[in-house]
């Protein structure tokens, strides 16, 4: 054969194998179109994780798949987790996912989860925390398990899959246990995917909890509290 003509048979077919695109539309219970909703698309074979979101019409894509099996999942905070198994080995358009609202426990009532705005910017999300939704929850870290980007997996907290995480509070960097920071006292959590080089350099995603007015002297309060029974106790 025409080494010519093999290598342009050899470069089609590799292309083909990775190009397939995904495909789709999220919705609500009422048909109506879901913006901002994370799409992620993880292979079973070597785990590598694709992620979009759905733009305002709730249509997303997701391109270069390769022949693979994928776990696809749609999160959106306040919906129902939608994921579903598919085998890639051409363009799969998956139609309309229906999410469904989720429901909390308030007072021993049940009652359909109020949805928190979500902000998007150019290197990640801003949530805005100040609902009834997130004040059911108990631990800040149940607060952060609902934004979609972070999981929290034996405790160890990963943004789309990168663990090298900076945490701040009020933009100032802290190591603060999240345990001592009170869900109430949340204005916003501000959600950096992709840091800019104002943050150290092995940083992979920030975290930014921004507190409402006054919370930061109530939490540094309590935290020197907590130093203070700590050196002491050194001491003993």
């Amino acid at each position: 054969m025409n080494r010519f003509l093999y290598l342009i048979i050899l470069i089609s077919l590799s292309t083909n194998v990775y190009s397939q695109q995904l495909i789709g539309k999220v919705v609500n219970e009422l048909k109506q179109p879901l913006g901002n909703v994370l799409i992620t698309a993880k292979s079973i074979n070597d785990g590598l994780l694709q992620y979009t979101a759905s733009n305002r019409d709730g249509d997303f894509s997701i391109s270069n798949l390769n022949n693979s099996i994928y776990e696809i999942a749609a999160k959106s905070i306040g919906y129902v987790t939608f994921t579903d198994t598919i085998t890639v080995n051409g363009n799969i358009n998956t139609g309309e996912i229906v999410l469904k609202q989720k429901t909390i426990e308030l007072d021993g009532i049940t009652v359909v989860s109020e949805i928190p705005a979500i902000k998007n910017i150019n290197d990640g999300v801003i949530v805005n925390a100040g609902n009834s939704y997130f004040k059911s929850l108990p631990l800040v870290t149940d607060v952060l398990a609902q934004i979609p980007e972070i999981s929290i997996d034996n405790g160890v907290i990963s943004v789309l899959g990168k663990k090298n995480i900076g945490y701040y509070v009020n933009g100032k960097q802290t190591n603060f246990n999240l345990a001592n920071i009170s869900v109430a006292s949340i204005d916003k959590i501000e959600l950096i995917t992709t840091p800019s080089a104002k943050y150290d350099a092995d940083m992979e995603a920030v975290i930014n909890i921004v507190l409402k007015k006054n919370a930061e002297q109530v939490l540094m309060a309590k935290y020197r509290r907590n130093t203070d029974k700590t050196l002491n106790h050194n001491m003993i």
